[in-house]
């Protein structure tokens, strides 16, 4: 890492000899490889420790893991249309201007991290202790850590002024990198239980959706359930981290931390990745539990694959994703039939989806527009979507916020990936909140809609409380 850091050092020089010469602040970004990469989990708790703003993303079975710390620039807004807002504030931020004037060299770089309510505009006024999230938030932070399969890199976008004394700088920057060890065990159990009551509420608000479907209202409607729990002093949400990945390891860990809050869980969901002209989607819809029997969990498979009930909610995300990129699209590879996926306890019908995207005057959509088309699927909010979201609003009866919504990063390309945030948790001070939910259809059962969802509420409450 040694010679990673003398680069650091000479560019954060330049930066400062700069600011001196134009008596003004200047933002130095730079990027390197790592030939060696802490802890990201270690990172990412140290920071949620001293309240600093922190985003992790990490899943093993792809070789990927991304963290980062700190703010150097960020964007939040409470805006009808955040996404279409936020993609515009990325292209034209001075981070921006400057990392996409310098692609060409290797040294320079940039990173943003964040994501976006489900509903940008909800019915009711956004619940507090989802204020600092509010409908968007997109960060570029001081340190970023990125790995994919077997190269890492280390992303730095850090202000300096014209007093600015190298050694210090420096050191604000490499206390991130250090090895402080293992992180620290839980204080206590957090005794997790079932929310009867919520579980309760569910299943009634599903029999009320249920007559509206039927009454054409509208084709499917997802709606959520959230799950209260008080906290013991101590808890830490970074320590969940780790457990989240063992015991979900094909999915996405996520994590944004803003202050004393964390938005966390694992995400099996893929909803955009670009890499330049390629991009790739996916749809995941229809769910049933996994079991410790190998035949009675390829039984609850079959019946999975049998019902038209599960495929015909399975077709709707396949064809609203299919509309929603073919307009941008040179070719759209989309599979006949879903496959499988299986995800912590659940298994669910899975279509991978991959593209080429047309340019347009040598130009590519960025990452952030193929996120505005495609958000919400119906396999999160419904169709047709409009009335799906007005049902949402009128049944739901809380502030969902970022749940399924779309979380991620991108850099100054506009290549990147976001996930739909699902199995998931916001955890404050006092109190850990657990989403989850289910789709309805003409045809679903409320009864059996509601042990869906309580089983997706146990995958996560399960890997946060793992005593």
């Amino acid at each position: 890492m040694s010679r990673t850091l003398e680069e650091l050092r000479v560019a954060l020089t330049h930066s400062i000899e700069r600011a001196q010469r134009s008596h003004a602040d200047e933002l130095c970004l730079f990027r390197g490889a790592l030939a060696e990469t802490p802890s990201m989990l270690d990172v990412f708790g140290r920071a949620e420790k001293a309240s600093t703003q922190r985003f992790y993303l990490g899943c093993a079975e792809r070789e990927f893991e991304l963290v980062g710390v700190g703010s150097a620039d960020s964007w939040h807004s409470r805006d009808p249309a955040p996404i279409a807002r936020a993609r515009t504030w990325a292209t034209e931020s001075r981070a921006a201007r400057d990392g996409a004037s310098a692609t060409a060299d290797p040294s320079t770089g940039a990173v943003w991290v964040g994501g976006f309510a489900f509903d940008p505009a909800p019915a009711r006024p956004r619940a507090e202790h989802w204020q600092s999230f509010g409908a968007a938030r997109l960060t570029l932070p001081n340190l970023t850590l990125l790995k994919r399969s077997q190269h890492s890199s280390l992303y730095v976008a850090h202000w300096v002024s014209p007093d600015s004394r190298i050694d210090e700088e420096l050191a604000r920057l490499t206390t991130w990198l250090e090895k402080p060890g293992a992180l620290e065990a839980a204080r206590a159990p957090l005794d997790l239980e079932l929310d009867s009551r919520a579980l309760a509420d569910y299943r009634r608000t599903g029999e009320r959706l249920l007559e509206a479907i039927q009454s054409g209202a509208a084709e499917k409607v997802v709606i959520a359930c959230e799950e209260a729990h008080h906290l013991h002093a101590g808890f830490r949400p970074s320590q969940s981290l780790q457990n989240l990945q063992q015991t979900h390891p094909g999915s996405i860990t996520f994590a944004q931390g803003i202050g004393a809050a964390t938005f966390v869980g694992a995400t099996p969901e893929l909803l955009v990745q670009r890499s330049g002209s390629e991009i790739q989607s996916a749809a995941v819809a229809a769910t049933t539990r996994r079991d410790g029997s190998a035949a009675t969990e390829a039984e609850l498979a079959r019946k999975l694959f049998a019902s038209a009930k599960e495929q015909h909610e399975h077709s709707l995300v396949v064809e609203s994703i299919r509309r929603a990129l073919t307009p941008l699209c040179k070719e759209l590879d989309i599979p006949n039939e879903p496959r499988l996926l299986r995800a912590g306890s659940l298994q669910h019908l899975y279509t991978p989806i991959r593209g080429s995207l047309r340019s347009s005057d040598g130009q590519i959509p960025h990452i952030l527009e193929l996120v505005e088309r495609l958000h919400p699927t119906p396999a999160l909010g419904g169709f047709p979507h409009a009335a799906a979201l007005d049902l949402i609003r009128s049944l739901e009866g809380f502030d969902r916020g970022w749940y399924a919504g779309p979380i991620g990063w991108f850099d100054e390309r506009g290549d990147g990936e976001f996930f739909v945030a699902l199995r998931c948790a916001l955890a404050t001070p006092e109190c850990l909140r657990l989403y989850a939910g289910s789709g309805f259809v003409g045809g679903s059962s409320a009864v059996r809609e509601a042990a869906e969802t309580r089983l997706k509420l146990a995958s996560i409450r399960g890997a946060l409380d793992p005593w």
